[in-house]
């Protein structure tokens, strides 16, 4: 996922990576909402909560 890309509520955002160890399962995260991409986190250290992307989206 880039900036400018339009995405669907569902589609994949990402996985994450526990730092705990190699044990600890991935998880991977879904675009909650569609819309158009306007900027993304940088890869860093994440906790639940983080914004992860900030999505464009049509109020009318």
């Amino acid at each position: 996922m880039t900036v400018g890309d339009e995405v669907q509520a569902g589609d994949l955002a990402g996985t994450i990576h526990p730092i705990a160890g190699p044990s600890e399962p991935a998880r991977s995260v879904q675009f909650t909402q569609s819309g158009l991409v306007a900027c993304q986190r940088a890869p860093a250290l994440t906790e639940a909560g983080d914004c992860l992307f900030k999505l464009v989206v049509d109020v009318a």
